[in-house]
C-alpha cells in the first residue's frame, strides 16, 4: 500500500525537496515567525489601546457581552455583535446559520490549551468555508445578534 504522504528515507525535508517543495522550515525559523506574529499583535493592541475613545469602546464591548443573550432557533441567520468577533468564522458582518443551542455548555476540557478554554460554547453555527464545505463550530451565544442583510 502506498501513500501520497510518504516520507523519503532521508527524512521529511528530503521528501519535501523531492516533491518539488523548496521550502524547509527549521524549528528556530518557526519560533522566530511566532515571535514576529506576537510582536505584531502586541503592536496592534497598543496602537488601538492608545487611541482616543478606547475606554468607551472597551465599556461598550463589555456591555454587549454582558447583556442578556438573544434567543435563536435552528435556521436563524446570525452575525457577530460589534467588537465581539473572536474567531475566524463567520467573517465580520457575514451570516452563519444556527444549528442548535446547548445552554450551559463550555469549551471542552480537551481544548484546555485553547485561548477559548472555559468560554461558553452554547451556540452551534454552520458556515460554508473556502472549500465550499459546510462546517459547524461552537460559540458563545452572547457574542451574536440576528443578521440583517445590508448592515
Amino acid at each position: 500500500m502506498t501513500s501520497d504522504h510518504s516520507v523519503n528515507e532521508d527524512g521529511p525535508a528530503a521528501s519535501a525537496q523531492s516533491a518539488g517543495m523548496d521550502m524547509v522550515i527549521s524549528a528556530p525559523d518557526v519560533f522566530e515567525e511566532i515571535r514576529r506574529a506576537r510582536a505584531s499583535e502586541d503592536e496592534a493592541y497598543y496602537r488601538v489601546a492608545s487611541e482616543n475613545g478606547y475606554a468607551e469602546r472597551l465599556s461598550n464591548a463589555a456591555d454587549l457581552l454582558l447583556a442578556d443573550p438573544e434567543e435563536f432557533q435552528p435556521g436563524d441567520l446570525v452575525t457577530w455583535k460589534p467588537l465581539l468577533k473572536n474567531r475566524r468564522f463567520p467573517g465580520k458582518s457575514l451570516p452563519a446559520v444556527v444549528i442548535e443551542r446547548h445552554p450551559g455548555r463550555t469549551t471542552p476540557a480537551d481544548e484546555a490549551t485553547s485561548a477559548h478554554f472555559g468560554e461558553p460554547a452554547d451556540l452551534v453555527l454552520g458556515v460554508i468555508d473556502g472549500d465550499e464545505e459546510f462546517e459547524i463550530y461552537h460559540y458563545d451565544v452572547r457574542r451574536f445578534t440576528r443578521w440583517n442583510p445590508g448592515t
